[in-house]
């Protein structure tokens, strides 16, 4: 069933591990040690997951993936439409989405103009997996490297 909230609206449940959190936190640091950055790991439900900053002062908001496929498998990766909306709408540094692939660490600034689909997760036998998410081309991802 549904969890419900203090105010008894239904919850979603989470799926975010503490493994995926640390997961994340190791994308993170080589993100930032590449970039000569720091980061700030965003409570469990906020929108983004990571603030990276300069000289402790903020410069992106960061939504962190991990794909178990090597970069060239698809034509375009999915992210939620919801949670790119949210981000852009709360954040006022630029945001980024940054993609740990088997091959390599991409990156790309988040906008609202990519196109979109409902697309989801099938494998947890949950019907709301399923949402519109915007399609980002694999071709407008950059590369990580210490140049950036």
């Amino acid at each position: 069933g549904h969890l419900l909230s203090g105010d008894g609206r239904s919850v979603r449940p989470t799926y975010e591990t503490e493994s995926d959190r640390a997961e994340e936190n190791q994308i993170a640091w080589a993100v930032c040690e590449a970039w000569n950055l720091t980061f700030h790991t965003m409570p469990k439900h906020s929108p983004y997951d990571r603030l990276f900053l300069k000289d402790n002062r903020v410069v992106c908001a960061v939504e962190i993936k991990r794909r178990f496929v090597r970069s060239d498998r698809y034509p375009d990766i999915i992210l939620s439409k919801a949670k790119v909306d949210t981000i852009l709408k709360e954040c006022l540094k630029p945001a980024l989405f940054i993609v740990s692939f088997d091959d390599c660490m991409c990156f790309t600034r988040l906008h609202n103009r990519w196109s979109v689909r409902i697309e989801g997760r099938k494998d947890r036998n949950d019907p709301k997996d399923k949402e519109p998410c915007y399609c980002i081309p694999t071709k407008d991802f950059k590369e990580v490297t210490s140049e950036q």
